[in-house]
């Protein structure tokens, strides 16, 4: 293992754990397509190293009671995994309308028994062994951080690829 990937799991695990408190939450009124966009220029650079385009396309805005930092760990690690399943050439597309945020890949899809999976801990997907790309949290990160919002987050396949969906349940 390399001194970058052992960094990685070490964030991963420090986020998993603040996330998992309620008390580390500082709920006020956040503008999710401005975190959004902080999370797409933060992100740009390994979209670019994978020759993927990002593409945001959402309302002018959308106010919700949030934790600002909370939601841009949820959004990039969304648009993360987008990228690690995309083919290179590939778009990731983002929205985010008034009842939900939705983070869309180009890739082969979610094979449906993997499903039941992808939000638990510590779980990689057959096509992720072996590829240093994480520890099997970032989902995990996402949905305890969408629980704590009182939101949900769903994944799908569409075609071609698969889509994350965060609703806004307020």
């Amino acid at each position: 293992m390399d001194v970058d990937f052992m960094a990685r799991q070490v964030h991963q695990l420090l986020h998993l754990a603040e996330v998992s408190g309620p008390q580390n939450y500082i709920f006020e009124s956040v503008d999710v397509v401005r975190v959004v966009q902080e999370a797409v220029e933060y992100i740009n650079r390994l979209a670019d190293r994978h020759s993927i385009t990002l593409e945001v396309c959402s309302v002018p805005e959308r106010i919700v009671v949030a934790d600002h930092s909370a939601i841009f760990i949820l959004f990039k690690n969304l648009i993360e995994n987008a990228i690690q399943h995309s083919p290179p050439g590939g778009t990731v597309s983002i929205s985010v309308d008034i009842h939900a945020a939705t983070v869309r890949d180009r890739g082969t899809g979610i094979a449906s028994e993997d499903f039941p999976y992808l939000f638990k801990r510590f779980w990689r997907g057959p096509k992720s062994q072996g590829q240093g790309d994480g520890a099997g949290l970032g989902l995990a990160i996402c949905n305890e951080i969408v629980r704590a919002h009182g939101w949900r987050l769903s994944a799908k396949n569409v075609t071609p690829g698969a889509a994350f969906e965060v609703a806004f349940d307020d």
